[in-house]
């Protein structure tokens, strides 16, 4: 398995256990290696925005998706517009009435 791969693997396990800041960490030094011309440095850069948007850093994640606008494919570009709009909008306010809220009786205090 070759540094590329190991670094993808390692990202997507974080980023699947909600582990943000550890996959950003890891990503942010591939950029400059993996041009945004590169099947790799895209699937890099489109994992970093998941990880940015996941700890609320939506500015730099749309800096990132602004870099994806200049890839050469056409599918790319249109994903990065896409998420531009969606890491652009304001964020809405949830009911509480949309929650479920959860007891907690491992703990008890005596």
């Amino acid at each position: 398995m070759n540094e590329y791969e190991q670094v993808i693997n390692r990202a997507e396990l974080a980023l699947n256990n909600g582990e943000y800041k550890y996959c950003i960490n890891l990503l942010n030094p591939k950029i400059e290696k993996y041009s945004v011309l590169t099947n790799e440095g895209v699937q890099i850069r489109l994992m970093l925005i998941t990880a940015l948007s996941g700890s609320n850093q939506n500015e730099d994640a749309v800096r990132i998706c602004k870099h994806l606008i200049k890839s050469k494919n056409n599918l790319v570009r249109q994903e990065a517009k896409s998420l531009i709009q969606v890491l652009s909008s304001p964020n809405l306010k949830t009911p509480d009435s949309w929650n479920i809220k959860f007891e907690n009786n491992f703990f008890k205090e005596e």
